[in-house]
């Protein structure tokens, strides 16, 4: 089994675990998701998110599984919030594929950025999320 790492882990590239991950967030698929999405609460402790991007991206999960799972289990007026985030996801990168400049563009200013700001403290501690606010 291949693995990859990702910033926050280690998944494992197989469907398999593509499955258990969605199972074990389908609990979580409906209210609860939609009133605590925004919280994060730091590595390790992330249950509130599905955390399931990187089957996604590598097709192990496709958004159409992954909406029919949630409604096995929720109403759609409970997982609306999750399955419109599934399919933001699906808009947003055919939207993307379809202006391939804009990434481009957003690697060249974040260079850029990355120049002028790459010795500050506080950008540095800004990336590694390390300021020191917690917004309420």
């Amino acid at each position: 089994m291949r693995t990859f790492h990702r910033s926050f882990g280690v998944f494992a590239t197989n469907s398999s675990s593509a499955i258990d991950a969605l199972e074990a967030f389908l609990p979580r698929a409906g209210r609860d998701y939609a009133t605590t999405r925004n919280h994060d609460e730091g590595p390790g402790r992330r249950k509130n998110v599905s955390m399931l991007s990187p089957w996604v991206r590598l097709r192990l999960l496709p958004e159409w599984f992954i909406c029919e799972r949630v409604l096995a289990r929720h109403r759609y007026g409970a997982a609306s919030k999750y399955i419109d985030e599934v399919c933001w996801r699906t808009y947003w990168k055919a939207w993307l594929e379809g202006r391939p400049s804009v990434w481009s563009n957003y690697l060249k200013e974040l260079g850029a950025d990355q120049a002028a700001h790459g010795q500050d403290a506080s950008y540095l501690g800004a990336i590694r999320g390390e300021t020191n606010s917690h917004a309420n």
